[in-house]
């Protein structure tokens, strides 16, 4: 059973234990516009913080539904973390500026994606 309480730091490896099952979820495999619909069927968990973050993220296309989840690098630290209320997959979101808009970004975790790449 997964505490629910408000998550200070969260580091790569207590994420991978977070999740029990790497769901294949057509929506959110990668980053793609939060629906409001969708949204409302998540619980919040709690906030990414990571102290040694990159402001650009190394990877030239994060948008790939195979890119890695680096919790150190753009757009992942700082992304708050929620919990799908009927089953158990976890996904990231954080709101992104650049575009004519600011509107939320969700992307599924995929345990195979996460690198541990934080010095603790």
């Amino acid at each position: 059973m997964i505490n629910t309480e408000y998550i200070k730091n969260l580091n790569s490896l207590s994420l991978i234990e977070l999740i029990k099952i790497d769901n294949e979820i057509e929506n959110y495999i990668s980053w793609n516009s939060l629906d409001e619909v969708f949204k409302s069927k998540l619980e919040f968990i709690g906030e990414i913080k990571i102290n040694n973050q990159k402001e650009v993220y190394e990877d030239e296309n994060y948008w790939r539904p195979d890119a890695t989840i680096s919790l150190r690098n753009y757009p992942y630290f700082g992304c708050k973390l929620y919990k799908h209320k009927s089953h158990e997959s976890y996904y990231l979101i954080y709101k992104e500026f650049g575009g004519n808009i600011p509107e939320e970004r969700c992307r599924l975790l995929q345990k195979r994606l996460i690198v541990n790449d934080i010095n603790i």
